[in-house]
């Protein structure tokens, strides 16, 4: 069997915090330490919303890099798992400028359908139980192209296909082992 889990998420009151947040305080969370399953943290690509709505807000994460919502190991020791194994589209934040705080702006979250259809079709969603339902479709597609597939070989393809964007790469700037290893237990492989 092939296990997706959420990294978890980083509180909501921290997130304005970010990257620290994300990086120093608040690890992910159990069962996403699991060495066999696939753990799933999101980064971003949302990086517009309407400045005419909320004037003076500022976006939390660059486009391209870790979602605000996301967990990590960088606190982790070793024996522990490097985790997550990827990152998918969690969605981002902006700064409310009357608190200074995190807040969810409807154009940096993903759109997916109603589990009340009969009243509203759409809604928004995010953080690191949307990415995972990402990971899990593309799961569920792989298998269903590949049914002869051993679940090892799914998440191997799913792992090892990922790639890393250039503001993941410039938050650590890759050239030592120790530099990688961060990169690593920041957003995976």
């Amino acid at each position: 069997r092939l296990i997706i889990v959420a990294a978890g998420n980083t509180p909501f009151e921290e997130r304005h915090n970010y990257p620290d947040s994300n990086m120093n305080d608040f690890g992910i969370h159990d069962p996403g330490q699991a060495w066999n399953s696939i753990t799933v943290g999101a980064y971003t690509d949302k990086g517009s919303f309407d400045a005419s709505e909320y004037p003076d807000w500022r976006l939390i994460a660059p486009p391209g890099d870790l979602s605000p919502c996301s967990s990590t190991s960088m606190t982790w020791q070793k024996p522990w798992p490097i985790k997550p194994d990827i990152v998918l589209e969690g969605g981002n934040m902006a700064i409310d400028p009357a608190t200074g705080n995190a807040d969810f702006v409807d154009s940096l979250q993903l759109l997916s359908t109603n589990f009340q259809h009969t009243i509203k079709l759409l809604v928004v969603t995010g953080d690191t139980s949307a990415s995972t339902a990402l990971a899990s479709r593309m799961a569920a597609t792989l298998m269903a192209h590949y049914p002869d597939y051993w679940p090892e070989t799914i998440r191997g393809l799913i792992i090892h296909s990922a790639e890393w964007t250039e503001k993941m790469k410039e938050r650590f700037n890759p050239r030592t082992k120790r530099k990688y290893e961060n990169l690593l237990s920041y957003c995976g492989f």
